[in-house]
């Protein structure tokens, strides 16, 4: 191996090659932890009905550790989707300093069961949260086991669609 030179010469390029490459990904974590790209603002892209601002601002305490480039946004979503109204949360980063959060809230069609505390949202899944604002109509309350769920609204809007025909979804 001492007397091939081109050996030599290929094995000393990889070794300064791979040196480079260390040094680099080395330099660009660095940078990404320094201060130089604070988070400024969070941004909730829709307006909410049920959600306070304070419960998204309670939930986000604590899990905004780090800057634009290292914030956890798992983790951000996971505890954005902890707070009962909240059906689905997106969180995205958004240049240069600004985290962009879109929160789907559930929207209740049903009470579940008597006086638990639970809802059934408009896709058939029962979730646990007081109302702070009234409904424009009363809602129904849907009896069964909680698997059954989306199964009883939809006998409940089947049931709703023939009350509201002339003819009460009689089959001819």
């Amino acid at each position: 191996m001492w007397n091939k030179p081109q050996l030599m010469i290929a094995i000393s390029d990889l070794l300064f090659v791979a040196a480079a490459a260390v040094l680099l990904v080395s330099a660009l974590v660095w940078s990404a932890r320094l201060p130089l790209f604070p988070l400024r603002e969070v941004v909730v892209t829709h307006e909410l009905r049920e959600i306070r601002r304070s419960e998204v601002e309670s939930s986000l305490s604590g899990r905004l550790r780090g800057n634009f480039f290292s914030v956890n946004l798992e983790a951000v979503r996971q505890s954005l989707e902890q707070i009962p109204w909240v059906r689905h949360a997106e969180v995205r980063r958004q240049w240069p300093s600004r985290i962009e959060v879109s929160i789907e809230e559930h929207v209740p069609v049903a009470f579940w069961g008597q006086a638990t505390g639970q809802l059934v949202n408009s896709y058939g899944e029962v979730f646990a949260a007081s109302m702070t604002v009234s409904p424009d109509e009363p809602l129904p309350i849907l009896h069964g086991p909680v698997g059954l769920a989306p199964e009883m609204l939809g006998y409940y809007q089947q049931a709703e669609k023939c009350s509201s025909r002339s003819d009460g979804c009689r089959t001819h």
